[in-house]
């Protein structure tokens, strides 16, 4: 937890979760292990103080009240407390669930929103309440669905260059049967955005050791930044032993709930982290990777819900951390949000409204018939 707020004292007395209906994305998605993915849903957590003050943050667990209503409300509502004991029991309390489960980033989500207030009571953005020098931060253009065919993927990549990005990242299959249509995919791919524009590369922990190596030395020619979760994610053996071989960097940390485990991961050698704020366990968590990263002198990017990342990015005044721009999911959500950065020649810049500058527009939603679940609880 940050140290300047433990101490701070709160008088919860109503949190409310929302729920959006399904909206449909522009097309489907397929990663290199999952899919489709063709709906988009927006879902947050509203903390209310008795005097009518609030935190808000967005939630990634879907259908959470029974957690909230059995579990982590009970903690919330039981009287003025402060934030250091609120949150210790809160992490405790879901310990038997596992420090990687939803349960996990729920409390992060409740973390968020207490960020929220802190820094809304405090009169600044939350990047600066954190210690910001900055007010934008780069994002790179991710998409490359397993799908499309070589024209829509280099239709999207175009998309995603118009937008300023510096760098690329497309999901790749090579495994099996597969294997050399994978190598010529990033080889068509690598002759369409020339040699100027980075190059990474995700296959979403679907190879062995064998298959990962194998891939990255046949794509190592074509410049490649990094291989994104070549191996399971959770197997630190194997992804130390891919580590020492590769001669690309490899890329882990989306999959991660909990921050203590990133040590390993660099320990292993990893090169570029990737905690997403969405899903860690604390705002203190996240930053403790970011830390890490410093340190270690890694890149580290931070993707999920991106507008919200880059709400995070600038913290560490650090050249080289960036976002991840993932369009098949990210190019609708704007137009559900309130409060949000703008994007402007590969860069989000942050807003200077008071909080955390990521608001869904939940009237906008009501108007639209689009709330699916709004439930109180004091």
């Amino acid at each position: 937890m940050n140290t300047e707020l433990m101490n701070e004292q709160l008088d919860i007395v109503e949190v409310i979760y929302r729920q959006s209906k399904s909206y449909d994305l522009a097309r489907p998605f397929y990663d290199a292990t999952m899919g489709p993915f063709s709906k988009g849903q927006l879902a947050s957590i509203t903390i209310i103080m008795s005097d009518g003050s609030y935190g808000e943050a967005p939630i990634m667990v879907r259908q959470a009240d029974d957690l909230l209503k059995n579990h982590l409300c009970p903690i919330l509502l039981k009287g003025k407390n402060s934030y250091e004991n609120i949150y210790k029991e809160l992490y405790w309390t879901i310990r038997n669930f596992g420090f990687r489960s939803i349960e996990a980033s729920a409390i992060g989500a409740i973390d968020l929103a207490f960020h929220d207030y802190f820094s809304k009571k405090k009169n600044l953005p939350l990047h600066r309440m954190l210690g910001a020098n900055q007010d934008s931060c780069p994002f790179y253009g991710s998409g490359g669905s397993i799908h499309l065919s070589d024209g829509e993927l280099f239709e999207e990549l175009d998309d995603l260059l118009s937008l300023g990005v510096k760098q690329l990242k497309i999901k790749v299959q090579p495994c099996q049967n597969n294997f050399d249509k994978n190598v010529k995919r990033v080889e068509l791919v690598r002759q369409h955005i020339g040699k100027s524009i980075k190059l990474a590369v995700d296959s979403n922990q679907l190879c062995t050791p064998e298959e990962a190596l194998l891939y990255a030395q046949a794509i190592e020619p074509y410049k490649i930044e990094w291989f994104e979760e070549p191996v399971h994610s959770a197997d630190l053996i194997e992804l130390k032993e891919i580590c020492q071989k590769s001669p690309i960097n490899i890329a882990v940390g989306e999959s991660e709930r909990c921050g203590r485990v990133f040590p390993s991961i660099a320990e292993a050698g990893v090169d570029h982290l990737q905690p997403a704020p969405h899903k860690m366990a604390s705002v203190k968590e996240w930053i403790d990777v970011m830390n890490l990263a410093v340190i270690k002198n890694l890149t580290l990017s931070s993707g999920g819900i991106a507008p919200l990342a880059a709400q995070l990015i600038p913290i560490a005044n650090y050249d080289l951390a960036m976002t991840e721009y993932l369009a098949p999911t990210m190019s609708h959500i704007h137009e559900y949000l309130k409060v949000c950065p703008t994007m402007i020649d590969g860069h989000y810049h942050l807003n200077h409204e008071k909080g955390l500058g990521y608001q869904v527009d939940w009237e906008l939603l009501r108007t639209q018939n689009m709330i699916q679940t709004e439930s109180s609880y004091k």
